[in-house]
């Protein structure tokens, strides 16, 4: 993983930005469990970035967004995520979610091997080899996405968004 998440100039900067959340999530207690979301205070999403995603899933273009997300190196992210963080953000850090967790873990060993060819192979082409095609993994990662993220976010925030 640190490999993963080294110079930003190397790799795509979705994988720093989805990482840093995850592990920051860590359950440290007798053992490590990364990216476990605990139920309490302090733990918070942001809102503009459960709105963000809520709002990228419902648009019909979502794959080609996560695409486009995916390819960007740190320039494009400075010129482009600027444009509605909340978004870029809740994509980001809900796909990694979906990698290491959805459909029971079946992606997390796929997406494990990927990272540890990155810096050097960190192009969507390299992630489709590792992993799998997007246009195969975008439908559950929707389903994933409604179905338990987003209530489990909603719920850390207290049922309610901050208007």
């Amino acid at each position: 993983i640190a490999g993963a998440v080294g110079s930003a100039r190397k790799r795509a900067v979705w994988i720093g930005e989805g990482s840093a959340d995850f592990f920051g999530r860590s359950r440290i207690g007798r053992q490590i469990v990364p990216g476990a979301i605990k139920l309490a205070p302090p733990q918070r999403f942001a809102d503009s970035h459960i709105t963000g995603l809520r709002a990228a899933i419902q648009d019909p273009g979502f794959t080609n967004e996560i695409t486009r997300i995916m390819q960007w190196d740190i320039r494009q992210w400075k010129q482009n995520a600027a444009k509605d963080l909340g978004r870029f953000y809740g994509l980001m850090w809900a796909w990694t979610y979906f990698l290491w967790r959805g459909d029971n873990g079946k992606h997390a060993s796929k997406f494990r091997r990927f990272l540890a060819g990155v810096p050097g192979k960190c192009s969507l082409a390299d992630f489709e080899k590792a992993v799998g095609e997007l246009s195969e993994l975008a439908p559950a990662f929707k389903r994933y996405c409604e179905e338990e993220f987003l209530p489990l976010a909603l719920k850390l925030n207290g049922g309610t968004l901050a208007r």
